[in-house]
């Protein structure tokens, strides 16, 4: 679970070894402006019965600060998120700052599922014909270097919408755009500022391409590639 509170986010149960036999939950503490972490305290038990057992000492074990990522001055983490379904579009608000890194594998993705018939598109969605046929039509006329929105602005997902964007300073925009990333099925890994139209495809989509057999084949460890060439820290959201 994650609690806000001002510049500081509280994140539970984070995974890591025994400590002194005090058990596999331990406690971190997120400073969201530095990416820096801290060592709050050990927890007693699994999963949602864990609680907290006392509090560390000022100076956090070292074996938290690597897996952090703030060892030796370092301050390299990464967040990702999940895309969501529903997307919009928003060409005038900010503007994009680059295109995917994985452009030409979407151009790939997108001849594939254009080669593909309406009811071949639908059982692939999953979708009834009120969505499927609005997204077949965007398929058809789809541009991926035109009338693009930042990918942070463009999914409408509940994660998305708590963070409230609109509300961002500059200050913390640049923080986002350092540190955040999103996992994405036509995409692969997305910038928040990284130019996006709408689509519809989930990582868990049964589309077979060339020789790939899903999406998960087709995109291999590219994105973790990428994300661990940036940095060895990534919080998972």
């Amino acid at each position: 679970r994650i609690r806000r509170r001002s510049k500081t986010i509280f994140i539970f149960g984070f995974s890591a070894p025994a400590v002194e036999g005090e058990g596999k939950i331990c406690y971190t503490m997120l400073h969201i402006e530095t990416g820096c972490g801290c060592f709050i305290g050990r927890g007693v038990g699994r999963g949602s019965k864990a609680r907290l057992r006392g509090w560390a000492p000022p100076q956090a074990p070292p074996w938290i600060l690597e897996s952090l990522g703030t060892a030796k001055g370092r301050n390299t983490m990464r967040i990702i998120l999940s895309p969501a379904k529903k997307m919009n579009v928003d060409v005038d608000s900010f503007d994009c700052r680059g295109l995917p890194v994985f452009l030409p594998k979407t151009e790939i993705l997108l001849e594939r599922l254009r080669g593909m018939t309406y009811e071949e598109l639908k059982s692939l969605w999953r979708c009834s014909d009120g969505l499927a046929k609005p997204n077949y039509e965007r398929l058809q006329g789809m541009e991926l270097r035109s009338r693009l929105t930042p990918a942070l602005l463009a999914y409408e997902g509940i994660q998305y919408r708590y963070m409230a964007p609109g509300v961002f300073t500059e200050e913390e925009f640049s923080y986002v755009q350092e540190r955040l990333r999103i996992l994405s099925g036509f995409y692969g890994l997305l910038r928040p500022f990284d130019g996006v139209v709408p689509y519809r495809l989930k990582m868990q989509a049964r589309l077979q391409v060339g020789e790939y057999g899903d999406l998960y084949a087709f995109w291999g460890d590219m994105p973790a590639r990428q994300l661990f060439s940036e940095t060895d820290t990534v919080v998972n959201l």
